[in-house]
């Protein structure tokens, strides 16, 4: 495992990275960026961002959820190579929350193509433990994210998610099998693994426990508090590494040692 630590604020907004080990692969010196994004809601107290090509334009998006569970959403006018963002909705309220999304508090958002429809639809993590889905009824060039309450075997099997407090999902497709899995991180500084048993189409999630771990499962994982799990695979090996942040702006990165289809994390 190594440690990553990370400054982040929004407002004028600051990135400083500085590794004190990574054990895999050969990093150069990292940037560091400042850019003024115009002014958010609660820009000096929590937030959690979520990057991505909401308009297909070809350049990343930014939706930063926040501690009163509304989501800000700036747009990139610039591009792939010099970004530039414009504050479309600056969650400062249900009315100017991105598509009116409202969790109750601390919104933790996820963009993903969960029916494999091509296009992104919304699950939104907040501090009760559970995740809000909001299904994309548009397309990918006019989304129009609807709540939904209730539905389908599969549907539902969202709702029957809860992880004690400040839900922090990410979906990924770990073991290999075409259709997305569900991580969710939260306060206790754990990580509750849901197995999609379902299709890319219809995905249904079971909770596992002993299914992927540093040593037996994900709960093995404890980052000491309000654990937020990110999945990408840094070394270009073809399997998924693991980063989780924490309260303190630490990033603990584990190596995945396994299989494409059986993923360990050291």
């Amino acid at each position: 495992m190594s440690i990553i630590r990370v400054a982040i604020t929004l407002g004028l907004v600051t990135y400083i990275f500085s590794f004190t080990q990574l054990l895999y692969g050969k990093f150069k010196e990292w940037k560091v960026y400042n850019y003024n994004f115009p002014s958010a809601t609660d820009k000096n107290f929590y937030i959690s961002i979520e990057c991505c090509d909401i308009d297909m334009d070809g350049d990343f998006d930014l939706f930063v959820g926040n501690w009163k569970g509304f989501i800000a959403f700036y747009e990139n006018i610039g591009n792939p190579d010099k970004f530039l963002f414009k504050l479309v909705n600056n969650g400062l309220s249900k009315e100017s929350s991105f598509y009116k999304v409202f969790v109750g508090n601390k919104a933790i958002p996820r963009l993903v193509d969960i029916d494999a429809d091509n296009d992104f639809d919304l699950f939104v993590g907040n501090n009760n433990g559970n995740i809000a889905f909001y299904r994309n009824d548009g397309d990918m060039n006019h989304p129009l994210f609807k709540l939904i309450r209730e539905g389908t075997e599969q549907i539902n099997s969202y709702f029957n998610i809860n992880v004690g407090f400040a839900a922090a999902p990410f979906f990924v497709d770990i073991d290999n099998d075409n259709d997305y899995d569900l991580f969710i991180g939260n306060a206790q500084g754990y990580i509750a693994f849901y197995r999609n048993d379902g299709t890319s189409t219809s995905p249904l999630f079971t909770r596992v426990k002993g299914g992927f771990s540093i040593q037996d499962s994900f709960e093995n994982i404890n980052t000491e508090g309000y654990s937020i799990p990110v999945f990408c695979d840094i070394n270009n090996d073809g399997k998924y590494d693991l980063f989780v942040g924490n309260w303190d702006g630490t990033i603990y990165y584990y190596k995945n040692i396994g299989s494409e289809k059986l993923p360990k994390y050291k």
